[in-house]
C-alpha cells in the first residue's frame, strides 16, 4: 500500500519541485521532511495544511485528494498500511470524519472539497469584516444556505 511520505516524495519529483523550496516554504527542516520520506514521522495537521496549500498550485483535484486520504490514513490508523514507526493518532472527531469519507463517491469528496474551500473563504471574509455586527450576520446567513445546499446536493447524487 502507498505511503503518504512516498506519495509526497513522488509529486515532489514528478512536479519538479525541490523538498528544500518546499521546506523552506512552510519554515520546516528538511531534514523533517525527510522523515515523511522515510515514513519515520507523519506531520501534525497544522503541517499538513501548510504542505498541501504550498502544493494545490501544482497539483490536480485527484493528486490533491488522494495525498489528503493518504495523510487521513496514516494519521487515524486505519489505512492497512501503516508501518511501526508511523505517528498513530486515536481522536474519535477523525475516525467519524474519516468513515463518513471512505462512504463517499468521488464526486461527493469532490463537492465536499469545494463547499469546505468556500466556506473557509467566508469564514475569513468574516473575520476581515469584523467592523460591522450586520455584516456578520449576512454572511453567517449566507454560510448556513451554504450548508443547505450542500445537503440538497449529497441527496441528489
Amino acid at each position: 500500500m502507498e505511503k503518504f511520505g512516498t506519495y509526497l516524495k513522488l509529486l515532489l519529483w514528478n512536479k519538479g519541485i525541490l523538498a528544500i523550496d518546499l521546506a523552506q516554504e512552510i519554515s520546516m527542516s528538511p531534514a523533517t521532511l525527510t522523515k515523511y520520506f522515510k515514513q519515520y514521522s507523519v506531520p501534525d495537521r497544522d503541517t499538513f495544511g501548510k504542505i498541501l496549500d504550498y502544493l494545490r498550485a501544482f497539483l490536480n483535484q485527484e493528486e490533491e485528494m488522494r495525498l489528503l486520504d493518504l495523510f487521513i490514513e496514516e494519521k487515524s490508523g486505519f489505512g492497512m498500511g501503516l508501518t511501526g514507526n508511523a505517528i498513530m493518532v486515536y481522536d474519535p472527531l477523525d475516525r467519524l470524519i474519516f468513515e463518513e469519507l471512505k462512504q463517499l463517491k468521488k464526486s461527493q469528496k469532490e463537492t465536499l472539497i469545494k463547499h469546505l474551500r468556500e466556506s473557509q473563504c467566508t469564514h475569513t471574509a468574516i473575520i476581515a469584516k469584523n467592523k460591522c455586527p450586520m455584516g456578520k450576520i449576512s454572511q453567517q446567513r449566507k454560510t448556513g444556505g451554504a450548508a443547505m445546499k450542500l445537503k440538497a446536493e449529497f441527496a441528489a447524487k
